[in-house]
């Protein structure tokens, strides 16, 4: 076998060998994937190129594959406070509360839907519980995600506007802002 041979042996086996390391990461990968999942993958794209309908589509057929996907309960409740639906909301983050109880960050979601909904004591509630179990929700959005989704101020944090809220209920009823539909209506949704 000449060098060149030799050569050329060498440089297909290679080739080969890094074709099935990369094959076996991309099975090692989408193996990983139950029903479901991949809906719930691209609801969320969905959700963040602000295509809700399409959103809206995906994960209803994460669960109509897996009716139990938490994930997929989550997208719904956000994408549905996105089309200001939060009656449909309400209602999916309610179940993914009940399967996953323990989860702050599911009561940091409601509490953010029942404020929009004008049930501040409520939402006040929830963030209260958010914080308890889940201290970290206090830290609001991370500077990666304000970056990479163009945020140039961060929206407040769960706990920020627990103190908001409680401010404004030690005032008379009739001086309390509550809600500022304009400033409201930037509010960007992001996961941390």
């Amino acid at each position: 076998m000449t060098e060149q041979q030799k050569y050329r042996y060498s440089f297909y086996a290679a080739i080969g060998l890094a074709l099935l390391v990369f094959a076996s990461l991309i099975n090692d990968h989408f193996s990983r994937f139950g029903p479901g999942d991949m809906d719930v993958t691209s609801g969320n794209n969905q959700f963040k190129s602000r295509n809700y309908k399409g959103a809206l589509r995906a994960y209803r057929a994460a669960l109509d594959a897996r009716p139990d996907h938490t994930h997929a309960h989550i997208g719904l409740a956000n994408t549905f406070t996105q089309l200001r639906q939060y009656d449909e909301a309400l209602d999916a983050i309610n179940i993914a509360i009940k399967r996953t109880p323990d989860f702050g960050g599911y009561f940091a979601t409601r509490g953010i839907i029942l404020d929009h909904m004008g049930r501040h004591r409520d939402a006040m509630k929830d963030y209260e519980k958010a914080l308890e179990v889940y201290p970290d929700a206090a830290k609001g959005m991370h500077w990666l995600d304000q970056f990479l989704m163009n945020v140039h101020d961060a929206p407040p944090t769960i706990k920020e506007r627990l103190a908001y809220l409680r401010a404004e209920y030690k005032k008379p009823a009739r001086e309390r802002v509550l809600a500022i539909p304009e400033i409201d209506a930037k509010q960007r949704h992001y996961e941390r």
